[in-house]
Parts: C-alpha cells; structure tokens; sequence
C-alpha cells in the first residue's frame, strides 16, 4: 500500500485532522509512465485556496492570521496523538522506515532510513546524511568553514536538553499542502476559514521541534505558532535551518 493512503487511514482512525477521504489505491505498472511500479492513490476532492509565499500576503491581515490559527488547531490535533506500543521509535507508523528522499535523509541512496528506536541513533543519522550532503555539494576538497562549524556543534546541540518524544509530524506542511476554504455569511462576506493538510506521504514520528523545519516562515512566525506547537526545541530548529537549511 502507498505510503500517504496508509497514512491516511491511520489519520482517520486515530486522529481528528481534517484530511480528504480515500477512495482507492492501485498499482500501475507501465513502462511509458515509469520503469518502476508507480502507486496510484484517489482522495476526495477538497474545495478551496492553495496560497503560495506570493498570494498569501497578499490576503487581509485577519484572513492570515485566521488561517494560521486554523492550521496550528489541525497541527495541534496531530501532536496530540500518542505513539502506541511502550517502546517509543522514530519513522513511519507501525514501526516502518523514513524515506530518504527526505532532505534531511540522503545518506541512502534506496531502502529506508531506519526506524530509529532512540533519539540518539536519529541523531546519527541524522548527522552522517549532512555529512554526506555537504560533501557532494562543495566542489572543493575540504568542507567549508560554515559546514565545519555546524557538524562541529550538531550533536552537542541536538543531543542538549530538551523534550523529544516521539510526535505524529507532518513532514511537508508548507502552503502548497494547504488548502483554505472561505466560509462566508449570508452577506458573502468571508467570517472563517476551513483548513485541510494535503500530501501526507512524509508523515512521521519526529522529535516535537521538526514541526518547525517544515512549515513556511515558521522562524519569523514562532511566537505566533508556539500556542499551538508549543516552544520546546526552539535552539535545536533555529540551529538546523540556520545550518543545514540554510533559510537565515
């Protein structure tokens, strides 16, 4: 089964996000499209807005904070949901690997990153995938002075205190996996925003501060979303964007 159909079934049973029905999942096999079997997965139809880092701004200021409000409810629901079972784990639900086209996981290039059943062994892997990165990326024999700096601090700074339990994430919750439906009166005037999270594919069980790392603008906009996602890890997703992401 592909991976966001069985997210989305394990999101309907045990979670009150808001996310589209599924309908079917298939497998195509077809050389023309792809040399691999390709998953076909058919959701409900979600009516609505897809903004971009262009369109949004350029919405009333109540209607952006309406909508980040509205989305920060939907992450909140997610983080809510516990991990089952009482050895806690890092990956894909019932226990399954991350996949390593996930930025932070190149170090593979096929098969699955993990499940990593502590939060250091993440770390390590973590680690070594940057490491990998940043070697493949600079054209010179050495790694920069940036790059030395940050792997330099990496471990000590993610394996300082600070909560990090296993949290239901949405490893893609940028504004072109949002979709905003106006809710209007009898006037036509919009008084409310509904909000669903689309593509859910990456979805995962990640420390609470990688929430942060996936989200647009979430570095200038943490005061706003701390009510809902809380202020754990703040140094630890500064420390990752600012280094690996590279969004200062």
């Amino acid at each position: 089964m592909g991976q966001e159909a069985e997210n989305l079934i394990y999101l309907r049973e045990h979670t009150k996000v808001r996310v589209p029905k599924l309908y079917a999942v298939f497998e195509v096999n077809n050389i023309i499209i792809s040399p691999s079997p390709r998953i076909i997965v058919i959701t409900e139809f979600i009516e609505g807005f897809v903004f971009n880092a262009i369109t949004f701004p350029r919405l009333d200021q109540r209607d952006q904070d309406i909508i980040r409000s509205r989305l920060g409810e939907q992450l909140q629901l997610l983080r809510s949901v516990k991990q089952p079972g009482d050895s806690p784990y890092y990956g894909r639900i019932h226990h399954q690997g991350l996949n390593p086209v996930l930025s932070c996981l190149r170090r593979r290039p096929d098969g699955m990153s993990g499940p990593f059943d502590s939060y250091e062994e993440l770390v390590d892997e973590l680690y070594k995938s940057i490491e990998r990165v940043a070697a493949m990326d600079n054209p010179r024999p050495d790694f920069s002075d940036h790059h030395i700096i940050f792997l330099d601090k990496f471990k000590r700074i993610l394996n300082g205190p600070g909560v990090v339990e296993p949290t239901l994430t949405h490893l893609d919750a940028s504004l072109k996996n949002v979709i905003s439906r106006p809710i209007k009166d009898r006037d036509g005037k919009t008084i409310d925003w509904e909000i669903t999270l689309v593509d859910w594919d990456t979805m995962a069980w990640m420390p609470p501060y990688f929430q942060y790392l996936c989200m647009d603008n979430a570095k200038e906009e943490w005061d706003f979303y701390t009510k809902y996602l809380g202020d754990e890890g703040r140094e630890k997703a500064d420390f990752l964007r600012c280094g690996y992401w590279d969004v200062c």
